[in-house]
This record gives structure tokens, C-alpha cells and sequence, in this order.
């Protein structure tokens, strides 16, 4: 698994700002994968969030939250596990 964001286990990635992600060229890249518990932020106020590829939140509590100005997403977005979401 070809992965840019990776968050697992409880953990917490914060980007802010104008934030740009691309997963392309392998057959099972992924833009954003967060998995058991983790939590990924992305993006803020006012700003750009462009994201090429799979969104995944999966697994118990895990949580991607995308937020910013414009949010362009070109991919799938998966969320799957109790509790688990993806938050736009």
C-alpha cells in the first residue's frame, strides 16, 4: 500500500494551512489512510485543501477532518468501523 498521510493507533497529524496531497500512479495508493483511533486535520480557515486519491478513515474512532475554504477532492472517501468518520 502506496500511502501520503498515514495516522494509526491514537495518533494525531494536524496540517493547517493551504494543503495539497496526490496518491497517483500505483494501483493501491492512497491520498489519506487513518486507522484505529487515529486522527488527521487538514486544512484551516480561508485556505485550499486539494486532494488527489482515496480518503480512508477505518477502524474504531478514527477520524479525518478536512476543512478550509475550497475542498476539491478528486478520489473515493471510505469510512468504515464504528465510530469512524469523515468529517468535510
Amino acid at each position: 500500500m502506496a500511502t501520503n498521510l498515514y495516522g494509526a493507533g491514537g495518533g494525531f497529524v494536524s496540517i493547517l494551512g493551504n494543503t495539497t496531497i496526490s496518491a497517483t500512479g500505483h494501483e493501491d495508493a492512497k491520498a489519506l489512510y487513518v486507522a484505529d483511533g487515529g486522527i488527521v486535520t487538514l486544512g484551516s480557515e480561508g485556505k485550499t485543501v486539494d486532494i488527489t486519491g482515496d480518503v480512508y478513515a477505518t477502524g474504531e474512532g478514527s477520524t479525518v477532518t478536512i476543512g478550509g475554504g475550497e475542498v476539491d477532492i478528486t478520489g473515493t472517501i471510505y469510512a468504515t468501523g464504528a465510530g469512524s468518520k469523515v468529517d468535510l
